[in-house]
C-alpha cells in the first residue's frame, strides 16, 4: 500500500523531529523505543526503560490520545523523561500521525 499525501508529510516530520531519538522503522531505536507499530499498542508496553510516569499509564495509543501527547506530552504525563515539549501545529501533528498510522498497518 502507498502512503498518502499526509503520511509522505508525517514521514518527513517524523525524520527531522523524532528520528534523533526513535527508530520510526526498525522495532527498537537506540535512545527511545520504536514508533513502528505504535497505534493499538499501550503507552509504556515495549522492553524499554521508560519513566514511572509511562510505565505504569494505561493509555493506549489511539490517533485521539497521539494528538492529545503531540500537542501538550507534560500534560498527559506531567514526569515524562522524554525531552520533547510538544508540537503545537495541528497540521503537523496530523500529518505525523498520519505516516505512524501508515507504519502500523501489516
Amino acid at each position: 500500500m502507498s502512503q498518502s499525501e499526509s503520511a509522505l508529510r508525517g514521514e518527513a516530520i517524523a525524520v527531522s523531529h523524532c528520528s534523533p531519538c526513535h527508530s520510526v522503522r526498525d522495532s527498537e531505536g537506540a535512545v527511545a523505543p520504536s514508533l513502528r507499530d505504535l497505534l493499538g499498542r499501550r503507552a509504556g508496553a515495549t522492553s524499554f526503560a521508560y519513566s514511572a510516569a509511562m510505565k505504569g499509564s494505561t493509555v493506549i495509543w489511539t490517533r485521539e490520545a497521539l494528538d492529545r501527547f503531540l500537542s501538550e506530552p507534560r500534560e498527559m504525563f506531567p514526569d515524562n523523561d522524554m525531552a520533547f515539549f510538544g508540537m503545537p501545529d495541528p497540521a503537523m501533528r496530523s500529518d505525523l500521525i498520519e505516516f505512524l498510522a501508515f507504519s502500523s498497518e501489516p
